[in-house]
């Protein structure tokens, strides 16, 4: 099956990254309210930007205290995109009125002990965090002017 061409979001993951872990079937029924299968791609989608919206500030709260938010965000660490990713589809079943199955709950629950234990402390794996503008630096890594002589 092709993956659907969703329009990109401004989280920490994307609505494909949502629909990946609820399948093509399950992304729709998430936020079918009426129960009738006739939610719109339109409600679908924009269910599922709340969702993201709400575990892209849950990320932001736990990251602030290393980096910027906006910063992280546009980094696509595959890390904060998965926790992003399991407690979005979370809230977007809870938005749809949805029964949350058992296993999603705990991946919501261990997404939220994780980011918590970043907000203790924890290094974030793979989170390369950019020095401060006007940092000492150090090495060799300043740029040098070279002289070429012309022919």
């Amino acid at each position: 099956m092709t993956e659907p061409n969703f329009p990109t979001v401004s989280g920490y993951c994307q609505i494909i990254d949502v629909w990946r872990k609820l399948g093509p079937n399950g992304f729709a029924w998430a936020v079918d309210k009426k129960r009738q299968g006739d939610a719109t791609p339109d409600q679908v989608q924009s269910y599922v930007v709340m969702a993201i919206d709400y575990a892209s500030n849950l990320i932001d709260e736990a990251v602030f205290e290393k980096i910027r938010p906006e910063v992280a965000r546009g980094m696509g660490n595959p890390w904060l995109l998965d926790r992003c990713a399991d407690i979005a589809v979370y809230e977007t079943m809870r938005i749809g009125g949805r029964n949350i199955p058992e296993v999603m709950q705990k991946s919501r629950d261990d997404a939220i002990d994780r980011l918590n234990r970043v907000k203790d402390g924890f290094d974030i794996p793979g989170l390369v965090i950019p020095p401060a503008i006007g940092a000492p630096s150090f090495g060799s890594n300043r740029p040098r002017a070279v002289n070429i002589e012309s022919s």
